[in-house]
């Protein structure tokens, strides 16, 4: 069952690359992703997936609009579109700024946390490695404790009747 899981997963993953493909062939972005359920993923699957989205977070967390960003796809009226965008944007950005300010150090903090709840998980990871470790040895030393235990079991055992013999005379 699980290599059958993760075969359909390689197919997947080999068909969300066709995708980047075809983006290059219509010379566009799709506008849609996968939806990704983190609960299927393997354990190295999430760390690729945690890997990929730290960088894009910490991307995002300035919310505020960029001029560069007005654009407009209609050729004729299209300029005079984006300037009226752009002088829209710089007449409210005073009160969107209130506001986006809020958001933007909010969304730092959660950045944070979330690069701290990384970090603290795989602190906790090694700590349960080394852990597991020390379990490991001492079940060894404990194997190792109960064959020298039999041994002298066995020893006093043999003893006993001679032990026996010799209180009697």
């Amino acid at each position: 069952m699980r290599k059958e899981i993760e075969m359909l997963k390689k197919n997947l993953y080999k068909e969300k690359e066709t995708i980047h493909k075809i983006e290059k062939l219509i010379h566009r972005k799709i506008d849609r992703e996968f939806p990704i359920n983190i609960w299927e993923l393997s354990e190295k699957e999430l760390e690729i997936y945690i890997g990929e989205c730290i960088p894009l977070l910490n991307k995002k967390i300035n919310i505020k609009p960029d001029e560069k960003s007005i654009t407009s796809h209609r050729k004729i009226i299209g300029g005079a579109i984006v300037f009226i965008k752009k002088m829209l944007v710089k007449f409210i950005r005073p009160y969107t700024n209130l506001l986006l300010d809020k958001q933007i150090e909010f969304n730092q903090h959660i950045f944070n946390l979330c690069q701290a709840v990384i970090i603290q998980q795989k602190s906790c990871k090694e700590k349960v490695e080394k852990i597991g470790d020390r379990i490991s040895d001492c079940e060894e030393e404990l194997v190792i404790v109960r064959n020298i235990l039999e041994e002298i079991h066995k020893d006093l055992n043999t003893l006993k009747p001679e032990l026996n013999k010799k209180t009697k005379t």
